[in-house]
């Protein structure tokens, strides 16, 4: 689930914005359930599809899935992505 939402999620910002490289950073959203090593933590990365990535990481890390769930759960995102861009939008002007 976490790696078709990153890949669909980062596929279809980056088919929006025309382009994948978007350098952007953030903070652990949560500032009462992380533990105290964790709170205000930055990180950051150079493209949005790196983040997608990093997320269907954190499930193998976690012992949750398998890198292959990771891989192929971003592929169908992204494929799906591709998809409703090139077929549901309506391009205007």
């Amino acid at each position: 689930g976490h790696s078709c939402f990153s890949g669909v999620s980062a596929r279809m910002i980056a088919n929006c914005f025309g382009t994948d490289t978007v350098s952007f950073s953030s903070t652990s959203p949560d500032k009462v359930v992380w533990p105290a090593h964790l709170k205000n933590l930055r990180r950051s990365w150079h493209s949005i599809w790196q983040a997608a990535e990093e997320n269907g990481a954190s499930r193998i890390y976690g012992g949750v899935h398998w890198n292959k769930d990771n891989t192929q759960g971003l592929s169908i995102g992204k494929r799906l992505a591709d998809y409703v861009y090139h077929n549901a939008f309506v391009k205007r002007g």
